[in-house]
């Protein structure tokens, strides 16, 4: 309804005041800032290109309308002058954003051109803006209501804004180069870079940034100036304030020193206005700028403070209604939604709209569909009434003069078919003799498209009330001593006054709400005709409201003595709607049990993943039936482990009894099961509680009689699934046969080992850890290896060894050629690894094989872990004999990647093969030179003859 109070600050937004307080920093008169960052910013893209562009369109607007240019240009020219924005390098960094601008004509306010800045533009969707990355900060302005209300309390009101505040705040020299503009240059179709050095408004953290500085800075004077700081504490509206005092020199004393207080921040508050021509005047000879127009804007609404009334802004909205030329759905919601009323005063005139847009949107309408002619009628004629509004006025202040007392509150209730609401009044005794009464507020809905009875509306009619007064009396409790609640209807008067258990659900709850806001003591009943809420619930037209005197000061009675009052009036109540709403008692009744009766399935157990979660719901659902039920042993704190057991009891006799109930029926008068029976081969029986039983062959064992005859289980059912789950987990996750063995202490689960599996193959964490890892996809193998070419033209050579012969310590070493396409293979018995055996061995080779285009070999840093000897394998391979060798021949020599072993797998295969051969063979004896040699060459022999594919 409106009256919600003002949201309290998050945990993150006080982290984001202390982190703003921290930064903030008094340079010279004037604060300086740093903006407000995103904890994860993301990445701000070039905005260059979109501000041309933009700026480029704006150039030619300004070329065609020279009247506005000059205008724009002098605002620049003039923010040069003041050091509010300054010139700038052109460099496009990371740490630079560019602000598109453009101009917006106000012809009516004081300054008709007016430039906003566009932080939001970015060059595609998707792609960051300077405020995607910017904290929007916390928002620390007081509700617009309660600054409306508060300021009409006071004898002597005073308003005022700072001038240009956003601009008073200096920007930190880092953050300003996200603050670039381009304006126009020396020629022109030249453009320079402008930046700002204060803060602009048009950056999303702004607004948080002024009133996070205002608030930091007038906490100085909280012990020195306590009363001017709760002024501006909890009355400044952005850059708005509004206050008062009920003495001309308290009014002059408080806003002097709210100016002295801004000053002191660099900050000008002027445009001073008041009520009061002495207090206007006293001002003036203090040298403080004092507002020069008759009417001020006032938080959405007007002020005049000459005759000190305030009314509805209709300007705005009676020039859009001269351009409207057909009525659809679209224009009457902009319509209504365009008139700014927080105080509700003219919501009986609003109400009729609202209902006429509920109508239509019943109808199915589209957004400009044109209307049918009744509705449009309807629209029209209320279109017409809508300059009425601009009569529609009410005093600023709520009582006439400081001599006021028995200050009363006043909340009028009432509901029609077609809304509900609303309406309060101070009532008041003026120079103590004199009873005054004064509009303070109204709120109203329309009734919902279901539709409830009257006295029900009434009743929510009722709630919004209780509502509005607790809201009133929480902001006035120095003034509302004594409240009183008034409502039409004796029905939901009655239901208030009562016990709220009396009544059904929906009574009940908005009753219980209703007598936890007020006292019933303070509801009494007035008649409809007396009811101002009942222009707000049935609708009224803008030239009676603005006439009606019920409306503006309630009724008449209110001005008269309170024994005047209608409050001591009864009249009948309609039994029946009272009755109606009336709760059906409970009968009580013997209950006769009996153990083969159905029992129904009260929860969804496809709902459920964990079996003890099923147990503790039944459990205290079964303690609650436990605890109502008379000369009942009454349970409370932890679940203990007998009712968890009752609570699996349970619904294991209702898994047998849904699945198994003719089985047990038959069984349990004594009947043999019927040879179709699916559990027919099973020995079983039903025990004294009615549950189906294995009999076994255990009954002679000392057992527990729960584990000697196991309770039977369905195959196919979610509860056996639940309990194979939990035994599963218990077990931490073990396999089929260690499941299904923990499950036969307790339960017989027919086709248990098929049952168990099927339930295991759907566990999420084990199907995680069994799941086989993805496959990459084989290379193609490279020329090399596939081209048709002589054997050996390509070579993949590598040593082995060393290997020791009988009667000797001389190492030996085997030196393998390769064919990369035929895989034939060469082996070669070296007594060493220098380059003079390299080249004799190498030299024997192509003598035998012939000439290698291309030689592969491993790369020396494979082998960094290797034996020492092996290192100088390479060391000499390298050397430049061998390399003049091959490059005589016209031989390539190349390695394969570091630490790419697998590229010279087509030699270390033969490698393998070998090894195995030699192990088979040799084993742990020792072959003399000769022997060795002789073996090799039979592997060689071996090897080459093999099949290169499978046969």
């Amino acid at each position: 309804m409106g009256l919600s109070e003002n949201s309290a600050i998050s945990n993150e937004e006080k982290e984001t005041i202390e982190c703003f307080e921290r930064g903030i920093r008094l340079e010279g008169d004037r604060y300086s800032v740093d903006l407000l960052w995103k904890s994860e910013m993301g990445q701000l893209e070039n905005s260059f290109e979109v501000a041309l562009r933009r700026f480029k369109n704006l150039r030619n607007r300004l070329n065609r309308n020279p009247e506005i240019f000059e205008q724009y240009k002098n605002v620049i020219e003039e923010q040069i002058k003041e050091g509010i924005v300054e010139e700038c390098s052109q460099e496009i960094t990371e740490s630079s954003y560019f602000m598109p601008h453009r101009e917006i004509i106000k012809p009516n306010e004081t300054t008709s051109c007016r430039i906003v800045y566009d932080a939001s533009s970015s060059r595609s969707k998707g792609v960051n803006s300077l405020n995607d990355i910017l904290d929007v900060g916390p928002n620390l302005s007081p509700l617009v209501l309660d600054m409306i209300l508060k300021f009409r309390k006071f004898e002597i009101a005073f308003s005022g804004d700072i001038a240009k505040a956003f601009l008073m705040i200096g920007i930190s020299e880092k953050d300003r180069d996200y603050l670039k503009f381009l304006w126009f240059g020396d020629n022109e179709q030249g453009y320079k870079t402008l930046r700002f050095k204060r803060l602009p408004f048009g950056i999303c953290c702004s607004p948080a940034i002024l009133a996070m500085t205002i608030k930091y800075h007038i906490k100085k004077y909280k012990s020195v100036n306590p009363e001017c700081f709760e002024m501006l504490n909890s009355s400044l509206y952005v850059d708005d304030l509004y206050y008062g005092s009920d003495t001309i020199e308290d009014a002059c004393r408080l806003s002097t020193d709210a100016v002295n207080i801004f000053k002191d921040a660099g900050m000008d508050l002027r445009k001073l206005r008041s009520n009061s021509e002495k207090l206007n005047s006293l001002w003036i000879e203090k040298g403080h700028k004092v507002g020069s127009t008759r009417e001020s804007k006032f938080l959405g609404m007007i002020w005049i403070s000459e005759t000190d009334v305030i009314k509805l802004n209709c300007a705005f909205l009676n020039k859009n209604l001269d351009t409207i030329s057909e009525a659809t759905k679209r224009i009457i919601l902009q319509t209504v939604a365009s008139v700014y009323d927080p105080i509700g005063v003219s919501q009986p005139f609003i109400m009729k709209m609202k209902n006429l847009l509920q109508k239509i949107w019943t109808l199915g309408l589209d957004w400009d569909e044109a209307l049918p002619p009744e509705i449009k009628n309807e629209w029209i004629l209320w279109r017409s009434e809508l300059n009425e509004l601009e009569r529609m006025s009410l005093p600023r202040k709520y009582f006439k003069g400081c001599e006021k007392s028995e200050v009363s509150l006043h909340v009028f209730a009432d509901a029609s078919p077609k809304a509900y609401g609303a309406v309060a009044y101070f009532r008041y005794l003026h120079d103590k003799k004199d009873n005054c009464t004064s509009f303070i507020a109204a709120k109203g809905r329309v009734a919902p498209l279901k539709p409830l009875t009257l006295p029900r509306l009434e009743l929510m009619a009722d709630l919004v009330a209780a509502k509005l007064a607790k809201y009133l009396t929480g902001m006035f409790p120095e003034l509302c001593k004594k409240t009183f609640l008034w409502s039409d209807s004796q029905i939901t008067l009655h239901w208030i006054k009562g016990n709220r258990r009396n009544w059904k659900p929906f009574v009940a709850n908005r009753v219980s709400e209703i007598q936890t806001l007020t006292d019933p003591e303070q509801w009494f009943h007035c008649s409809g005709k007396e009811n101002p809420a009942d222009l707000l619930s049935r609708g009224e037209s803008a030239v009676n409201l603005v006439k009606s005197s019920l409306w503006s000061h309630g009724p008449s009675w209110l001005s008269q003595s309170e024994c005047d009052w209608p409050m001591k009036q009864q009249r009948e109540i309609d039994e029946e709607s009272v009755l109606n709403e009336k709760r059906s008692q409970p009968v009580n009744a013997l209950q006769v049990s009996d153990k083969n009766a159905e029992i129904p399935i009260l929860l969804d157990l496809s709902r459920f993943s964990r079996l003890l979660k099923v147990y503790r719901i039944t459990a205290y659902v079964m303690r609650f039936i436990n605890n109502i039920k008379r000369n009942s042993i009454k349970l409370s704190g932890q679940l203990s482990s007998d009712e968890i057991l009752n609570a699996e009891l349970h619904w294991v006799k209702i898994i047998q009894r849904k699945h198994f109930e003719k089985e047990i029926s038959d069984l349990s008068k004594g009947k043999l099961l019927e040879k179709t029976s699916s559990i027919y081969s099973l020995n079983l029986f039903v025990d004294e509680q009615g549950f189906l039983r294995l009999k076994g062959r255990l009954h002679f064992s000392d057992f527990e009689f729960s584990e000697k005859h196991l309770c039977l289980l369905p195959y196919k059912d979610q509860f056996s699934q639940l309990v194979i789950l939990d035994s599963h987990n218990k077990l931490l996750h073990a396999g089929i046969e260690a499941t299904l063995t923990q499950i036969r202490e307790k339960f017989w689960i027919i086709k248990g080992r098929q049952c168990v599996k099927s339930t295991l193959n759907r566990c999420s964490l084990c199907k995680r850890y069994k799941v086989r890892p993805g496959t990459q996809e084989t290379a193609p193998l490279p020329p090399d290896r596939v081209l048709m070419s002589p054997p050996f033209s390509v070579t993949g050579l590598d040593y082995a060894g060393p290997f020791f012969t009988k009667g000797s310590n001389d190492k030996h070493y085997l030196l393998l050629f390769t064919c990369a396409t035929t895989r034939a293979l060469h082996l070669e018995l070296v007594p060493s690894l220098n380059t003079e055996q390299f080249m004799l061995a190498f030299r024997r080779f192509i003598s035998r094989r012939g000439l290698c285009s291309t030689i592969y070999s491993d790369n020396a840093k494979t082998f960094k872990c290797a034996d020492v000897e092996l290192r100088k394998l390479w060391k000499y391979i390298r050397h430049p004999t061998v390399q003049n060798l091959i490059s005589s021949h016209g031989i390539k020599w190349k390695y394969i990647v570091e630490k790419g072993a697998w590229w010279g797998g087509f030699w270390e295969r033969h490698f393998r093969t070998i090894k195995t051969s030699l192990r088979k063979i040799v084993g742990r004896s020792s072959l003399s030179l000769s022997e060795l040699e002789t073996l090799f060459i039979e592997i060689e022999a071996m090897i080459n003859s093999r099949p290169i594919t499978y046969l």
